[in-house]
């Protein structure tokens, strides 16, 4: 072989990097790939709470003075003097009106002869007497019927239409009256505490059922239930509409969990997340329900990390790191 039919050393260089290079090529860019671990994804979570629980029934209702009445007269007459007008406040025994009573001496007779034991009382002018339209209780005059010259009826003898001459309504005391449903009756009792709250002053109190109807509406299937709110500085208007929280369900020491927490597509669960921290799936066996919080009868314990919100994107199996919610700060205290 003469020297140049020999092989040069750069022909026998690629001839063996040739096949290196194939084989390098191969495991880059076709040789199958180990699947890659999935980094951990953050969650919120929170430890399960042992409290008290309890169901309330909100119920709408409105306020209503203790007592309102309609002022009339016991005999016949013409108003001399109103000595009220809406608004006005008077005590027991305040004078309301005064009147000129008509033929006094027969309208006693009436009385007496029906029963009637309280004759005109006042003054004597010949055939006519003065008497005095009182107030039987503290209240506020709602309504002004009358004004002076104004000819009022006998009231509780008469065969005509008596005409009020003012309404009082008792409005140092209240009755907030609440059309519980016929559900929930016999959940709670007369004396029992329930919490009142009168949006349009975001006010908050609270107060015993002090009465139940007893009746049950045949037509909204509610019976009424009251409770008295005082009202000395007279701070409540009457009419206001109020809003009744009734204690329902009671759950004394138990495991909870924000409703957050809760996956419901099919039945109740929570995801944990293990010591490991991989995400696994508890099925649950659920209590007593708050808007805000829910009993955990099985499950989960006090000592349990749970995800908090119930994201589709998580399932079990998933590697996470629960991050805790920090409680809001407290206030600075103000600087005077």
């Amino acid at each position: 072989m003469t020297t140049s039919q020999r092989p040069s050393k750069t022909h026998l260089l690629w001839g063996l990097l040739l096949p290196v290079l194939g084989a390098l090529a191969y495991f880059l860019l076709l040789a199958p790939k180990p699947a890659e671990t999935p980094p951990a994804v953050t969650v919120s979570a929170v430890h399960p709470v042992v409290e008290d629980l309890t169901a309330l029934l909100e119920v709408p209702g409105d306020l209503k003075p203790n007592q309102e009445i309609e002022v009339l007269s016991l005999v016949s007459g013409y108003v001399k003097e109103m000595r009220v007008d809406i608004g006005d406040r008077v005590k027991e025994g305040d004078v309301i009106a005064t009147l000129e009573v008509i033929d006094p001496e027969k309208q006693i007779q009436t009385l007496k002869g029906t029963g009637g034991t309280r004759p005109p009382v006042g003054t004597l002018p010949q055939g006519t007497r003065i008497t005095n339209i009182t107030a039987p209780f503290d209240g506020t005059i709602t309504k002004r019927n009358a004004d002076p010259g104004t000819l009022v009826q006998m009231s509780a003898y008469s065969g005509t239409l008596s005409i009020p001459i003012a309404s009082l309504a008792q409005d140092n005391q209240l009755r907030a009256s609440f059309p519980v449903p016929e559900t929930a009756l016999g959940k709670f009792r007369i004396g029992e505490e329930i919490g009142v709250y009168i949006p349009i002053l975001n006010r908050r109190m609270t107060g015993r059922i002090a009465r139940f109807s007893n009746q049950v509406d045949s037509a909204t299937r509610t019976m009424t239930a009251e409770v008295d709110i005082p009202n000395p500085d007279l701070s409540i208007i009457s009419g206001l509409y109020a809003i009744g929280s009734f204690p329902l369900d009671r759950a004394k020491g138990a495991v909870t969990l924000p409703v957050q927490a809760i996956r419901t597509p099919d039945t109740p669960s929570v995801l944990v997340v293990s010591k490991d921290g991989v995400l696994e799936k508890r099925a649950l066996t659920l209590g007593v329900e708050t808007p805000t919080r829910i009993q955990i009868i099985s499950g989960v314990s006090e000592g349990d990390t749970v995800v908090l919100g119930n994201s589709s994107e998580l399932e079990p199996g998933m590697k996470v790191i629960p991050v805790f919610p920090q409680p809001p700060a407290a206030s600075s205290p103000a600087v005077n």
